[in-house]
C-alpha cells in the first residue's frame, strides 16, 4: 500500500489553502489602505482648493493640512504595529 499520493495530496491542499489565506490577507489591507487614503485625501484636496479659490482660507486650510498629515502618519504607525 503506498500512501505518498494521499500525503502529496494533503500537501497540496494545505499549500492552495495558504496561497488563498494570503491572497485574501493582501485583499483587505489593499482595502484599508485605499480607505485610509480615501478618509485623508478628500479633505486635503477640499483644502486645496479653497486656498487656490480665496485667500482668506490660506491660513486656516494650512493648518488643517498639517494636522491631517500628521494624523495620517500616527495612524499608519498605529495600523502597522
Amino acid at each position: 500500500m503506498n500512501l505518498m499520493p494521499n500525503a502529496c495530496h494533503c500537501t497540496d491542499i494545505a499549500n492552495r489553502n495558504s496561497v488563498l489565506i494570503e491572497a485574501k490577507n493582501q485583499e483587505d489591507q489593499m482595502k484599508r489602505e485605499i480607505h485610509r487614503r480615501w478618509i485623508f485625501g478628500v479633505p486635503l484636496g477640499v483644502g486645496m482648493l479653497l486656498t487656490a479659490s480665496d485667500g482668506y482660507w490660506f491660513p486656516v486650510t494650512n493648518l488643517a493640512g498639517i494636522a491631517f498629515i500628521l494624523l495620517r502618519s500616527l495612524l499608519s504607525k498605529t495600523f502597522q504595529e
